[in-house]
């Protein structure tokens, strides 16, 4: 861990995504971009996965389904939904991260040394 290289393998995105889940989930690859850039990027798919969904339900054939089929079905159809929300939360948690290191940084810099 104390490798020479160590700090400059060490990414933000996997850092924020280790924290958030407690190393169960992690990034597969870095996503490049700013913050603001793959967030605007992760909305844009959040909306195309609900622009999905209700062409999906507007198609499905509801009427052959078994009493408890409809819940099977609504469950695969919202899986594109899920996995963007997700990531748009992994990236809210990065941004809310990044806030809080700034804050601490001014806090602390704005502290006056005891004496």
């Amino acid at each position: 861990m104390y490798e020479k290289d160590f700090f400059e393998r060490l990414n933000l995105q996997q850092l924020c995504a280790f924290l958030r889940t407690g190393g169960r989930l992690s990034p597969k690859a870095v996503e490049h971009g700013t913050l603001w850039e793959r967030i605007r990027r992760a909305e844009d798919a959040w909306e195309a996965a609900m622009k999905a969904y209700r062409d999906k339900i507007l198609t499905t054939d509801w009427s052959d389904l078994p009493p408890r089929g409809e819940a099977a079905v609504l469950e695969e159809l919202q899986g594109g939904i899920m996995d963007a929300e997700c990531r748009l939360e992994s990236l809210y948690f990065e941004a809310g991260f990044h806030a809080g290191i700034r804050i601490g940084w001014e806090l602390a810099a704005a502290q006056e040394p005891e004496q």
